[in-house]
């Protein structure tokens, strides 16, 4: 007997047939090791096709659930020196009111998806944090262009009972 054909998971090794006598009946354990079936692979790569793609799509320096600037706070306020040299923040000369135009995120490489078992939980999986994705954030500050190679993990958590998943992604999923 095996799982359902659209299960989100799958028995490995294949189980071996168990035999019951039910006239005398008696207690059999029987090792059950699950592990990811291709739907569950496959929704989760979708759900971090679809952040990724939000994420890549914004125009701003920080967005929301999303990888942000390595030179800029969420706010704006500068997180590092300017490529002309401009003194760091804290310094009177840093202008953290600059003029941020033209904001765009681009996808260079992402990480191979691995799902590895919760200890804890073994219908928890997790993507495996091993390499992070990069991007690189280009936008126009005062009218220079500036840009940005951002490296962020991409996480991921699968809970599933085998008929049913909850699926989260972004730089720290839900867990």
């Amino acid at each position: 007997m095996g799982l359902p054909g659209n299960s989100y998971y799958e028995v490995d090794p294949p189980l071996e047939p168990v035999e019951l006598d039910f006239r005398r009946p008696r207690r059999t354990d029987v090792d059950l090791r699950l592990s990811p079936s291709p739907r569950m692979w496959e929704e989760t790569d979708a759900r971090i096709r679809e952040w990724l793609g939000e994420c890549m799509a914004a125009e701003e320096l920080a967005p929301e659930g999303c990888p942000a600037s390595v030179r800029r706070a969420p706010g704006g306020a500068v997180l590092e020196p300017r490529p002309s040299g401009t003194p760091t923040r804290g310094s009177t000369a840093v202008e953290d009111d600059a003029e941020i135009e033209d904001v765009a995120w681009r996808l260079l490489s992402r990480p191979a998806l691995v799902l590895v078992q919760d200890p804890e939980d073994p219908l928890r999986w997790t993507a495996d944090p091993y390499r992070p994705a990069v991007a690189e954030l280009s936008y126009r500050e005062d009218g220079e262009r500036v840009v940005e190679r951002v490296e962020f993990p991409v996480g991921a958590s699968v809970r599933s009972t085998g008929g049913s998943a909850e699926i989260s992604v972004g730089p720290e999923p839900a867990q």
